[in-house]
C-alpha cells in the first residue's frame, strides 16, 4: 500500500512531494547496527521537519514527486537531494508520509559502506549547493536552518573532528596538566582499531564496534568532501 499511501497526499494542492519511510532489514554487523541507530534517528529529524514544514530531502528509494516539478538531473547529483530542493524552491511542500514503508537493506561491508557514504557525499554536496537561494536564511530562514543543520555542517564533521583533534593536541603542549587530553583520542583510535578488527573476525565488541563505525562514516564524508572540491563526478559505484 506504500504507493497509494504516498498518492493520497497529493489532495493537498501545496504539496509537491511525498517521502515514504524508508527502514532497513536488521544487520547483525557492527557497521549494519550503528547505521541502524543513526538512520532511526535521521527519520525522527525528517518527520519533525516534515510536521514543521522544514523537509528538504527524500529517500531516492520511496518518493512521488508532480510530474510537472521534476526536472532533468545532471549526472553528477543525486535524486534524493535534488529533487526535494527543485520542489521547495518552486514554492510547493515537502511531507514525509510514515505510514508508506519501503524496506532495504544496510551495507554491512566496511569497504561498500565507505565508497556509498563518499559518493552520496560528493553528489549531495553538489547538488545543494547548486541552490544558494534557498541556503540563504535572511530570505529563507526556515529551509535554510533546515538545509545548513541537517545536511551542510553533517556533512563537515570530519572537519570538527580535526579541530577538535587539533585543540586536544594544542593544550597537550600547553602544560602538564593538560595531558592527560591526549588520552582521549589516543583512546578514541584505540577503540576504532579494535572495532575495526573486530569487524574482520566477526567479534562484537559493542563500544569499539560503534566508535570504528563511527569513524568510518566520517572517512567516507571526508572523501566525499575532497571529491566534491576537487569537481570528481561520482555516479556511482560497481557492487563487485
Amino acid at each position: 500500500e506504500c504507493i497509494e499511501r504516498l498518492m493520497a497526499r497529493f489532495d493537498d494542492e501545496q504539496v509537491g512531494m511525498v517521502d515514504a519511510e524508508l527502514r532497513f532489514d536488521a544487520d547483525h554487523s557492527e557497521v549494519g547496527r550503528s547505521q541502524g541507530w543513526y538512520w532511526r534517528y535521521e527519520r525522527r529529524v525528517r518527520r519533525l521537519e516534515s510536521e514543521l514544514g522544514l523537509l528538504a530531502v527524500g529517500s531516492g528509494a520511496c518518493l512521488a514527486v508532480r510530474r510537472n516539478l521534476l526536472r532533468t538531473l545532471p549526472v553528477n547529483v543525486g535524486e534524493d537531494c535534488v529533487v526535494p530542493l527543485m520542489v521547495v524552491a518552486s514554492g510547493r511542500r515537502v511531507v514525509q508520509e510514515p505510514t508508506a514503508l519501503a524496506w532495504d537493506s544496510m551495507p554491512s561491508d566496511p569497504k561498500r559502506e565507505l565508497q556509498t557514504r563518499a559518493r552520496m557525499t560528493a553528489r549531495n554536496i553538489i547538488g545543494t549547493l547548486s541552490y544558494p537561494r534557498l541556503l540563504n536564511p535572511i530570505s529563507n530562514p526556515g529551509l535554510a536552518f533546515g538545509l545548513w543543520s541537517h545536511k551542510l555542517l553533517r556533512w563537515l564533521s570530519p572537519l570538527w573532528l580535526f579541530l577538535l583533534l587539533a585543540g586536544s593536541i594544542a593544550l597537550g603542549f600547553a602544560g602538564s596538566a593538560w595531558r592527560l587530553v591526549w588520552m582521549v583520542p589516543a583512546s578514541l583510535a584505540i577503540l576504532a582499531v579494535l572495532g575495526a578488527n573486530a569487524q574482520h573476525l566477526r567479534v562484537r565488541v559493542p563500544v569499539a564496534g560503534a566508535i570504528w563505525s563511527f569513524m568510518l562514516a566520517n572517512l567516507g564524508f571526508a572523501w566525499g568532501i575532497v571529491k566534491a572540491c576537487s569537481g570528481r563526478t561520482i555516479t556511482r559505484y560497481s557492487s563487485r
